[in-house]
């Protein structure tokens, strides 16, 4: 096998020889064709070529691709923690490729960062790979959390909960932005983030507070708040992803609940009124959380939610 530096058109030809790999947390939507999410993830390569930093292959004797790798430089985490972030399209490999073969093309790929001036790269990967797992974490990749990502049919959604609570959900504004970003300071601490580290948790609060008040003001998004007689209590942000103009689906983005009034059920009331709007306009919701969040996934189970992919996310400090 041998190593280089892959050409676009190499990797588009491995994605469509491997179509199964980018469209598996999508197969439990039957309205998502897996046309739509290939061309949709095609397209996502294309416009990050100005960002695009190494595209490497795995290549037989006869120059057909068998394992690949996509790296762009990620401006939004470099600005944040105020060091150099890269981020991996995809890691993957055709299901014979060997160990030692992985191994030694991860291990290029590390020496290929050294010249690069990275400081730490982020990359999320299916737990069903277990050879490429293992050689994550034989070539120095630092196992930071795994992600569970969840999803639900919204065709025959059946929504009446409100209890007796002396709760009012209703949507955010942008004179909330200060309750919201302080709520989120306070609230997550459960991420690949904070997991590692070489990482300032502050910085890693903070990262959530501009997450939470940065989707009020954007248009496919959709912030709601609970809030009793004294403040604002939790609030919950989700949003519609297109993969064409005719083909969307939802994802709950973030859902934080104040400390102090856990076990309310406030949870249950900012996920009922949001997908309460994500049905009417999308059939399929999806939501991520870490496996360790256990509060998390009891919410989304015990409200029609299925598991459907579980993925490592990993750092490499260069």
């Amino acid at each position: 096998m041998q190593i280089k530096e892959a050409k676009t058109s190499d990797i588009l030809n491995f994605i469509m020889d491997n179509q199964q790999f980018f469209c598996k947390r999508f197969s439990y939507s039957k309205e998502i064709p897996q046309s739509a999410i290939v061309n949709e993830f095609i397209e996502r390569l294309r416009k990050r070529s100005s960002k695009k930093i190494l595209q490497l292959g795995l290549f037989d004797s006869n120059g057909k691709i068998h394992g690949g790798i996509s790296l762009y430089f990620s401006d939004w985490d470099t600005q944040h923690f105020g060091i150099r972030v890269g981020k991996t399209d995809f890691l993957l490999f055709d299901e014979f490729v060997e160990l030692k073969d992985r191994l030694k093309f991860l291990r290029d790929f590390r020496k290929k960062l050294s010249n690069l001036k990275f400081q730490v790269v982020f990359l999320r990967h299916a737990l069903s790979d277990s050879k490429t797992i293992i050689a994550l974490s034989k070539t120095g990749w630092f196992f930071a959390d795994i992600l569970l990502t969840f999803h639900r049919n919204l065709n025959s959604l059946f929504l009446e909960f409100r209890g007796d609570l002396p709760i009012r959900v209703r949507e955010a504004h942008k004179e909330d932005s200060n309750s919201i970003s302080n709520l989120a300071r306070r609230s997550f601490s459960i991420s690949h983030f904070h997991s590692d580290p070489n990482l300032s948790h502050a910085l890693s609060n903070e990262l959530y507070a501009k997450w939470s008040i940065s989707s009020l003001s954007e248009p496919l998004s959709k912030v709601f708040v609970a809030e009793d007689s004294e403040t604002i209590c939790g609030f919950i942000v989700c949003s519609v992803k297109s993969l064409t103009n005719e083909v969307c689906y939802g994802v709950i983005d973030l859902i934080a609940v104040d400390q102090n009034k856990q076990r309310m059920r406030i949870g249950k009331l900012l996920l009922t009124e949001a997908l309460k709007w994500l049905s009417s306009q999308v059939s399929s919701v999806y939501v991520g959380t870490q496996a360790t969040n256990i509060h998390a996934v009891r919410l989304y189970e015990s409200n029609g939610f299925k598991l459907v992919n579980s993925e490592a996310t990993f750092h490499l400090w260069v």
